[in-house]
């Protein structure tokens, strides 16, 4: 799936479909995407302007959701280059980030300019010893969003 901000050319997500690949247009909201859990093997957030880091990584979350073991996130930010993290805040940012992709048991495998592509664990240990609470924060964000 590909999650991409609205472009007047459309381009990203055409491309997208084109390849027979689902596309969402705009961001995450606060509410669950509407795909039932483990329903991809990759994600790709291509400049979709997502803060990844707030709400306690909420939308993150929601990424390994809809990832199935050993799916692939793959995201493409300006946030990621060396020129962007020479900018205190951008540092504090992707450090937020990396810490909470850790928690959620993903490895990186890659980072090439803006793109960065992690791995999600299929290894059941992972899953028992990541941080719970970072979990049952952003499921209990969820039930209260859902709910008014």
């Amino acid at each position: 799936m590909c999650i991409a901000n609205y472009e007047a050319s459309g381009s990203q997500v055409q491309i997208t479909l084109e390849r027979g690949i689902p596309a969402l247009i705009g961001s995450f909201a606060s509410k669950q995407l509407p795909y039932p859990y483990l329903s991809f093997d990759m994600v790709h957030c291509a400049k979709c302007n997502v803060d990844w880091d707030k709400n306690d990584g909420v939308f993150l979350v929601e990424v390994d959701r809809l990832l199935r073991p050993g799916g692939y996130f793959v995201w493409t930010s300006n946030l990621n280059t060396h020129r962007a993290l020479r900018d205190k805040e951008n540092q504090k940012k992707w450090t937020t980030i990396r810490d909470l992709a850790n928690n959620l048991c993903w490895e990186m495998l890659s980072q090439q300019d803006e793109t960065i592509v992690w791995k999600k664990t299929n290894k059941r240990d992972c899953y028992s010893s990541r941080k719970s609470e970072l979990v049952l924060k952003v499921m209990i964000q969820n039930r209260h969003t859902t709910n008014h």
